[in-house]
């Protein structure tokens, strides 16, 4: 009997130091980022209807947007702020007034704040931002919101 205890043993410690292994490999790789769904998927701009990216890029303390109107009439642009686990805050456009786009139609939007925006790509979820703008359509008085995400890298 205490031959195959002994056997039992000896295959317990080996598959045992094998699991432990693969184990702490696993883990370095999750610590260094390596594993990371981020690395592995494509940049991409989405915002809600009727509004749309036209084009995007993100920069260290700004973040460019263009965005396009693809509904049946104009709205007018009040504001555009981004936010994300990334930033030190809400990232905000300082519009003078409203910008107006017509129907298919777009227009550039910086987002730029030394203090809030300063710190873009130093969390551990760096790719990904939350779009919030709100747009009137032309002659409404109400106030809209399309929100979206902004999934892109930190260009140099």
């Amino acid at each position: 009997m205490p031959k195959k205890a002994q056997a039992a043993m000896e295959f317990l410690m080996t598959y045992g130091w094998a699991i432990m292994v693969v184990l702490v490999v696993i883990g370095a790789l999750v610590y260094f980022d390596v594993l990371n769904p981020a690395n592995f998927l494509s940049e991409s701009c989405v915002l809600t209807m009727p509004l749309n990216c036209g084009d995007y890029s993100v920069r260290n303390g700004a973040i460019g947007l263009d965005i396009a109107n693809s509904g049946g009439r104009a709205v007018e642009i009040t504001s555009v702020s981004i936010t994300g686990d990334a930033l030190a805050g809400v990232c905000s456009v300082a519009l003078g007034a409203a910008v107006s786009i017509d129907s298919g139609e777009s227009a550039p939007f910086t987002v730029t704040d030394a203090v809030n925006c300063a710190k873009v790509a130093t969390g551990r979820d760096k790719n990904k931002y939350a779009v919030s703008v709100s747009y009137n359509y032309a002659g409404s008085t109400y106030t809209h919101t399309s929100t979206g995400k902004v999934f892109a890298k930190v260009e140099a």
